[in-house]
Order: structure tokens, then sequence, then C-alpha cells
């Protein structure tokens, strides 16, 4: 039996900046229209994928398939190819970014939710 061989393919960081570049200002246009104090971030990975974040009023009181309905409208004209590298976009309330990203929890085990063992 013959092992594959090894991936010689690299991330074309360059690319990977403008289609980072690329899906926040997609994102920024999207949501600025509605809601102007809309705020977008991004994280690129070493693998050229992209981890957005939308914070927005807009989100205040929509469950999560309300906000997919926000989702699709303003990334529907973006090529395939790039959402491809994607991994996701959170849509979140100012108070839900707040709460989950500035705010530490729990300490672990304090609320019995980190318990594996």
């Amino acid at each position: 039996m013959t092992t594959p061989p090894e991936r010689t393919e690299k991330t074309d960081w360059t690319e990977a900046q403008a289609r980072q570049a690329r899906l926040e200002d997609v994102a920024r246009r999207g949501w600025s229209a509605q809601d102007p104090d809309a705020v977008v971030a991004s994280v690129l990975h070493a693998d050229g994928k992209v981890d957005l974040t939308v914070i927005s009023r807009l989100f205040e009181g929509r469950d999560a398939r309300e906000r997919e309905a926000f989702f699709w409208p303003v990334f529907a004209p973006v090529p395939r190819a790039d959402l491809l590298y994607m991994t996701y976009c959170l849509l979140l309330t100012p108070g839900e970014a707040a709460r989950n990203f500035a705010t530490p929890g729990p300490p672990a085990g304090e609320d019995n939710h980190d318990d594996w063992a």
C-alpha cells in the first residue's frame, strides 16, 4: 500500500487577505444601509478561511431563522468561490456581543456545564 503524496498547495496569503476584505465589505455595505452602527469583524485563518461576525441592532428580538433571512440577501451576489472560504457568519445583537465576548462567564465547573468527568 502506498501513502498519499504530501500536499504541496499553500494558501496564497495575498488572495486570502483580498477575499477577507471583499467579504467584510459586502457585509458592511449590506448591513450599514439598514443599521449605520453595525459592526463587522473577521478573522482570517492560516488556511485562508474567514470567520465573520456582524453586530447589529437589527437582530434584536429575532431568532436564528429570522437572522438567517438577513444573511442571504446580503451575500447573494458573492461568488460561490468566495463563500466557500467563509466558515461562519455570526449575527449578534450588541447585547449578545457584549455578554458573550466581553464578559467572562462563570469559572469552569461552577455551573456544571464544563464538567465532563
